[in-house]
C-alpha cells in the first residue's frame, strides 16, 4: 500500500521536565499529540521526584510516540544540571 508519509522526516520534540509542573506537562503534551504532521516523536527527559514520575508514566501511558527518559538524581539538576546529562 503506497503510504505518501512514509518518506517525510521524523520530527523530534524535546521536552524536559520536574517537579510541580504538572500542569504545564500536560498542556504542553496536548499541543504535541494535536499536530497533524504523521512523522513525529516526543522526547521527555523528566528529572523529577518519583512521585512526579509516576503521574507522569499515567498520563502517557497508551500514547504513542513518546519516549520517557526518567533521571534518578537525588535532587533535581535545574535547567543548568540537565544539559550535561
Amino acid at each position: 500500500m503506497f503510504n505518501p508519509f512514509h518518506d517525510l522526516p521524523k520530527i523530534s520534540c524535546l521536552m524536559v521536565t520536574g517537579d510541580n509542573r504538572f500542569k504545564h506537562f500536560v498542556k504542553s503534551c496536548e499541543c504535541f499529540f494535536s499536530q497533524t504532521y504523521p512523522n513525529k516523536e516526543l522526547i521527555v527527559i523528566n528529572d523529577s521526584e518519583k512521585q512526579y514520575q509516576d503521574e507522569i508514566k499515567r498520563f502517557l501511558s497508551g500514547k504513542k510516540d513518546v519516549n520517557l527518559v526518567l533521571l534518578n538524581h537525588k535532587s533535581n539538576l535545574g535547567e543548568i544540571g540537565i544539559a550535561h546529562v
